[in-house]
């Protein structure tokens, strides 16, 4: 089993905010996308609440086609990986879409099934509706386990169809968008397990409730990109040039590092992983 660190959600760029960790629920949000269909007013959160609605307080303006414009519903955004259900939908299964670089280095490390995204971003805690200053870390805020690998581009019609007739939430998955990715040849599409291979009470996909346990970034850190996983002790990281997690299972993530890191197949990092899922899954 493989295990994909996956940096998702508002960051420095995109949104110009950190989510939001507010009691035992985290919302990552969606970075703002004008070649989306969909907007922030259509989301909702995994117990149905609206998106917007849900995080409006916290976002006056947010960064977005590298202007900072007033945070609205209707401001297009892309909705992906959804793990959450952000439309509703029925017989919903978790997915993830990527592309270009990101898929590239996915391939070149052999990515497949039953392999694990674990989703991390920017979060920052709220209280009496305010952001609450010094509580800006890395945090993990999700998974998915692999159970179905497309590629839309390479599909025909009759094979669209079959796919759309079996999940027909996909039609909302943004790189099913087959117009904005018609010339993106490795445009993926990474859908869920029904349920995880070592738990088959826990579905393959879901989002975490928040407990400090789940934070990346070591407690005492001067940079959100000082991590601290002791359970990644000695292992290595993608994209890291070679670096280790030290003893202590600290590593610093490089300056510019994109958004997808591998971790080292190893017997730990699986049970890290698994026992994460298990203790944190919202149920």
């Amino acid at each position: 089993m493989k295990i994909i660190l996956s940096k998702k959600g508002f960051d420095g760029s995109w949104g110009g905010y950190p989510n939001i960790i507010s009691g035992n629920a985290m919302y990552s949000m969606p970075i703002p996308d004008k070649e989306s269909t969909h907007t922030y007013g259509e989301l909702k959160t995994a117990n149905g609440a609206g998106l917007f609605d849900t995080a409006k307080l916290y976002y006056p303006r947010i960064y977005a086609d590298k202007k900072r414009i007033p945070f609205t519903p209707d401001i297009h955004c892309h909705a992906d990986p959804n793990i959450s259900n952000y439309f509703g939908a029925n017989n919903f299964v978790g997915s993830i879409g990527q592309v270009g670089g990101a898929q590239s280095h996915l391939e070149k490390e052999k990515i497949n099934k039953d392999d694990i995204f674990l989703f991390f971003g920017w979060f920052r805690e709220v209280k009496n509706g305010k952001f609450i200053k010094g509580t800006d870390k890395y945090t993990l805020f999700g998974y998915l386990q692999i159970g179905e690998i497309i590629y839309p581009q390479t599909l025909n019609e009759t094979e669209k169809q079959e796919i759309e007739a079996r999940h027909p939430w996909i039609k909302d998955q943004p790189h099913w968008d087959f117009n904005k990715y018609a010339n993106r040849k490795n445009n993926c599409i990474y859908i869920a397990r029904e349920n995880c291979d070592f738990n088959t009470a826990l579905k393959g996909w879901g989002t975490f409730a928040y407990n400090p346990t789940l934070a990346l970034t070591k407690q005492d850190a001067t940079k959100k990109s000082e991590l601290q996983i002791p359970a990644l002790a000695g292992l290595e990281l993608s994209k890291t040039k070679g670096n280790k997690f030290d003893p202590n299972g600290n590593l610093t993530l490089p300056q510019t590092f994109g958004q997808e890191f591998v971790i080292e197949e190893n017997e730990k990092a699986t049970n890290w992983v698994q026992q994460l899922i298990t203790q944190f899954a919202t149920r």
